[in-house]
């Protein structure tokens, strides 16, 4: 089970990170519609508002060791612009994200993702794994204190861009042997 957030919403200084609500479903259904926002996932096609509902249900919190939350502006709380979504495996806390079109380039996934990791310690270390050609994702997960620790050479596939899998790159909070579990002492 993984560790509970220490304390919701999460606030950072222009953000509100909180549990998605039933009302988010279809700004949520817009934001994982858009094709730009697909280009570096597995997903082929926009999904369904069932397949939405299912993830934004109350239920997420405890999901099967995943943790969602919705990004909205302190100034308008109740529209999502993004999601981040966190799977505790046991030793680390994989970050998945996503941001509406017109939000990025402002930071806001940056400085959601600082303030999650800065008020849950316990989870750490926090893991991220990109397309290697995925500068703007880099950049952000840079910017959010992570760096990229190894490439994971034909990794994953991502449809929109290739049928054979790709280069990805894997971020973490932590030097590769302590983001894995592995001992560091020596290296």
């Amino acid at each position: 089970m993984p560790p509970p957030f220490r304390s919701l919403p999460i606030v950072s200084e222009r953000l509100i990170c909180r549990l998605p609500r039933e009302e988010d479903v279809d700004e949520l259904c817009v934001i994982f519609s858009e094709a730009s926002a697909r280009v570096y996932t597995p997903a082929t096609a926009a999904p369904t508002r069932d397949a939405v509902a299912n993830w934004a249900m109350p239920r997420l919190e405890e999901r099967a060791g995943r943790s969602g939350l919705v990004l909205a502006t302190k100034g308008s709380p109740n529209e999502p612009l993004g999601i981040v979504e966190v799977a505790f495996n046991g030793f680390s806390a994989d970050l998945h994200f996503l941001i509406r079109e017109n939000s990025r380039g402002k930071g806001y996934m940056a400085e959601a993702l600082t303030e999650i990791m800065r008020q849950n310690p316990d989870m750490a270390p926090f893991v991220a794994t990109i397309d290697a050609e995925n500068e703007p994702a880099a950049k952000m997960l840079s910017k959010s204190g992570m760096r990229a620790c190894i490439l994971l050479t034909g990794y994953r596939v991502h449809p929109m861009l290739s049928s054979e899998p790709r280069d990805c790159l894997l971020y973490s909070t932590k030097p590769l042997g302590a983001a894995v579990g592995a001992p560091t002492e020596g290296r």
